[in-house]
């Protein structure tokens, strides 16, 4: 590949990795130009500055849009980050045809691949092992026969594209055709192609997989990371190295992910994916062809900056020799989402009221954090990467990070994470694809502090009366009792006293109106004042989450049964029903159909039934 230069990168991304790729190319004197949509406005990747331009565009899959705003900008090459076109070769021929380079695999290497079919087919011919398999299909009719023809437990997973999209996993054929409708209609609207294979389920496995660079002729072999702990196949926890893997174990790894890229002439980042047997036996699995997004566990363990990489190859440089890729103490990262662990993961949405990460040795944070999160993206709001010198060091310092993290305004998965690097399972290395699944983690943890913290600074809050606060009398101590509704419902706290509020400096709060959000230690809530008090019959059906209301199904007046449902909510295109948690009659209805509510809003009041 001849030499180039570049000198105006366009990043085709948002969040974090438009701030990850934006950080490396300053320090390498490369101009950059975010694109946004109009959700994304306030977001940091479209805040221009003295080395960073924004153009606006209404998709982040739109090519024509983006190779416009390239022009535009004049700029000589373009970085896809992950998700979205990444493994798009439309996106990428249309970049080459366009005379800008492409910072990712050349659209040919790309289809070789990216498409699961054909990526199978070459690791098959170099002798590489893969699950048995079947595909690529369009036709529901032809993926149900080889899924009948498989035989359970299997795996439909999309041709076009990864990060989960669209996988399905069948411990029983039971609803098959529903199943893979939804799996094509997640696909279709993921990578724009429908397409699945139908693949034998490997269990017990584990999921490892090597990261690699190539130059188009040789390719290197950076680091494998252990990435079992999935839900709904989307990654939690990543970590390097594995617990699983040997010194020949991870050679034979390295030299099969090697000479896969090599045979297809890969160029730029990549990962190959492994499911890995309690045996040491190995599958392959995919290619990735782009930058992952746990790719900071490697750098972590080896010094480099993949992305300071990526731009070097896509420059004309070669890559390094393998010899000189020195590893060093163990690293495990964290995924934290604007999510509600303890209600199904519902997304979370709303104003960022307090963002705080802490610093120190061995601790990185990725985030590209705006002042709100909307529900249209990916939840992801933010990495936390810790390096130690050996695995408990890591883990450790990584329980650190997410107990000093303070994001107030929205829920996230922090407190989850830390009950998964609390566990058994994990401070054993017994991780595996579907131990997350099996997972239950107690109930929602709120200390004392959080709801004297609460209680607290809800104080100031007196619309009328003055205390809003229900009150049960004394208690046998001889102490004030007051009702606060938090996250799950109503609780009972005991009155704080002044001095009380003025000793709780180390829990942090946020207020927004009459709501108060409150973190100690990873552990984060929200707290109102309960409305209707005194009313210890009634139900109040809330929203879980920000979204639009889509059904109203009671009217007022009416009477329900426990279980009956009163609405339905949607949020990033998933549903969430509110039912009916006693008997009784339809006191109130606080929305329509087609509004948009805050999370915590009143849908509809229940009475009990006379």
């Amino acid at each position: 590949m001849p030499k180039r230069r570049i000198r105006r990168l366009l990043i085709a991304n948002r969040g974090e990795i438009a701030q990850r790729v934006r950080r490396t190319a300053r320090e390498m004197g490369i101009r950059t130009i975010g694109v946004y949509t109009p959700v994304d406005a306030e977001m940091p990747h479209a805040q221009p500055d003295d080395s960073h331009d924004a153009i606006p565009i209404s998709n982040y899959l739109n090519i024509k849009e983006i190779l416009e705003a390239a022009k535009k900008a004049k700029a000589d090459a373009i970085h896809p980050g992950y998700g979205f076109l990444s493994e798009n070769p439309r996106f990428a021929s249309a970049v080459e045809r366009a005379g800008i380079a492409f910072v990712g695999p050349s659209a040919t290497s790309m289809r070789k691949v990216g498409d699961k079919a054909k990526a199978r087919a070459t690791a098959q011919s170099l002798g590489i092992p893969v699950a048995e398999g079947l595909g690529p299909f369009s036709n529901p009719k032809e993926i149900a026969k080889a899924a009948r023809g498989l035989g359970a437990p299997v795996m439909l997973k999309a041709v076009a594209g990864g990060g989960g999209k669209g996988m399905k996993r069948l411990l029983t054929l039971d609803n098959l055709e529903e199943i893979i409708e939804t799996s094509q209609r997640e696909t279709k609207a993921a990578f724009g192609d429908d397409a699945l294979i139908v693949e034998r389920y490997i269990f017990p496995a584990r999921h490892v997989e090597v990261q690699v660079l190539g130059d188009g002729k040789r390719c290197i072999a950076l680091g494998e990371r252990e990435c079992s702990l999935q839900r709904r196949h989307q990654k939690i926890l990543e970590e390097s190295p594995s617990v699983a893997v040997d010194a020949e174990l991870r050679e034979r790894l390295f030299d099969s992910a090697r000479r896969l890229c090599e045979a297809v002439g890969y160029r730029n980042a990549g990962t190959v994916e492994f499911l890995v047997g309690p045996d040491g036996s190995f599958y392959f699995l995919e290619v990735n062809a782009r930058l992952q997004v746990e790719h900071p566990v490697t750098e972590m363990c080896t010094g480099l900056d993949i992305v300071r990489m990526q731009l070097e190859v896509a420059m004309g440089a070669e890559v390094p020799p393998q010899e000189t890729i020195q590893r060093r103490g163990h690293a495990i990262e964290a995924r934290l989402n604007a999510e509600d662990p303890w209600r199904n993961f519902l997304p979370s949405a709303g104003r960022i009221l307090v963002a705080e990460f802490p610093e120190g040795d061995g601790m990185r944070v990725d985030s590209g954090i705006g002042p709100s999160v909307s529900t249209q993206y990916d939840s992801l709001i933010a990495k936390l990467i810790a390096h130690g010198e050996n695995r408990e060091q890591a883990r450790a310092r990584l329980i650190e990070m997410l107990e000093r993290t303070v994001v107030l305004g929205i829920l996230t998965n922090g407190p989850y994470l830390l009950e998964v690097l609390r566990s058994d399972f994990f401070i054993q290395g017994e991780t595996y694809t579907n131990t997350i699944d099996e997972f239950q983690p107690p109930e929602r943890p709120i200390t004392e502090a959080m709801k004297m913290r609460a209680a607290c600074a809800l104080r100031g809050y007196a619309p009328s009366p003055p205390m809003p606060w229900a009150r049960d009398g004394r208690t046998a101590l001889g102490e004030a009792r007051v009702r606060l509704r938090g996250p799950d419902g109503p609780l009972w706290v005991t009155a704080p006293t002044s001095e009380i509020c003025s000793s709780l400096n180390e829990v942090s709060f946020a207020r927004e109106r009459e709501r108060v959000w409150v973190a100690d230690r990873g552990r984060v809530a929200f707290f109102t004042v309960p409305e209707g008090v005194g009313d210890e019959g009634a139900q109040e059906a809330r929203a879980p989450m920000t979204g639009k209301v889509v059904k109203i199904a009671v009217k007022p007046g009416q009477e329900v049964s426990e279980g009956d449902l009163l609405a339905v909510l949607e949020a990033m295109k998933m549903e969430y029903r509110l039912e009916a948690e006693m008997d009784g009659r339809v006191q109130e209805i606080g929305a329509k159909e087609g509004d948009l509510v805050d999370l915590g809003h009143v849908i509809v009041r229940l009475e009990p039934a006379d």
